[in-house]
């Protein structure tokens, strides 16, 4: 199970037009400012109140962020309470710290080294239990030189996402009032959590009967340093994804992951900017995540086509 997408979130709020209008938009073709604006907004309220459903009913019907916040609290604590339901009892203490310091690596390689005092063969049996539980997701990195990529992975380099984006930030104490009050500032500001929610909104649309997985690239070549922060395999052929915060608009990494991998004939840019086709760089706005999964995947896509509808 997985946190309500921002589709579903528009649809519990009865934005059922938006969402034919992610649905429908074509890449090539510019939304209107009003309705991108108004997306973009309301994917701040998302990035705040999170996908969790007590959280998102209770925002549907007061609007009241404090009550919001106690909800993610009682989650958190019930979180913990679970540890002990599928860890050893010696593996609490581990589990406990891994929940509360794993949002501190948002958007880099994880370190077990970062978590604390203790040794990597008695954290990763940790991270492994948190991972089966649904609580974080790998994002392993991947030479993408063919597919699958996970021929390719490297399993002991990976990133982590949490469960749910409000959830994330209430353990880091950070004020989701700001992506209300002016969301594209903290989009500027915040860029992991954008990396995340992409991550995150992709989950959410894969198949439900099989384990979803997420890829990354990196090259660590002394002066000439790049990153992708995923990897999507579509057909025969692997595409690049760069997140881009606020409306930053360069493109090296993605430039030089095109260049050295020939069996990627695009890549794609998930950003605050309205959609756009430039050379090989196809421009999506953050919120239409849903609009490339249903470009995807049949099943997906009249499974959204339906909810806009309805």
């Amino acid at each position: 199970m997985h946190p309500l997408s921002f589709i579903e979130f528009l649809s519990a709020l009865g934005k059922n037009l938006l969402i034919q209008e992610i649905l429908s938009n074509p890449v090539e073709q510019k939304q209107t400012e009003l309705v991108h604006d108004s997306l973009l907004n309301i994917l701040g309220e998302y990035i705040a109140i999170g996908g969790m459903p007590q959280a998102v009913e209770s925002w549907r019907t007061t609007k009241n962020l404090l009550d919001c916040t106690q909800i993610l609290q009682f989650l958190v604590d019930v979180y913990k309470y679970d540890f002990a339901k599928y860890g050893k009892s010696h593996q609490i203490k581990y589990l406990e710290l891994l929940f509360s310091s794993i949002p501190h690596q948002l958007g880099n390689k994880f370190k077990y080294s970062l978590v604390g005092e203790f040794r990597k063969r008695e954290l990763e049996p940790c991270v492994q239990l948190l991972t089966t539980a649904g609580i974080i997701h790998e994002v392993l990195h991947s030479d993408a030189h063919g597919i699958p990529l996970g021929a390719q992975a490297h399993l002991d380099t990976f990133k982590l996402l949490f469960i749910d984006l409000a959830v994330h930030q209430y353990l880091l104490d950070l004020k989701p009032g700001d992506w209300i009050l002016n969301p594209l500032q903290e989009f500027i500001n915040k860029g992991a959590i954008a990396e995340s929610f992409v991550g995150q909104e992709w989950l959410a649309y894969e198949n439900p009967t099989k384990k979803a997985k997420l890829y990354y690239w990196k090259r660590d070549a002394r002066g000439s340093e790049a990153e992708i922060d995923y990897l999507f395999q579509q057909d025969r052929y692997i595409i690049p994804v760069e997140v881009k915060s606020g409306k930053g608009s360069s493109m090296k990494s993605m430039q030089l992951f095109l260049e050295s991998h020939p069996n990627s004939p695009y890549g794609i840019r998930f950003s605050t900017h309205n959609y756009s086709l430039h050379e090989k760089v196809h421009s999506y706005p953050l919120y239409a995540i849903a609009k490339l999964a249903a470009n995807t995947d049949l099943d997906v896509k009249n499974a959204l086509t339906k909810m806009g509808t309805e």
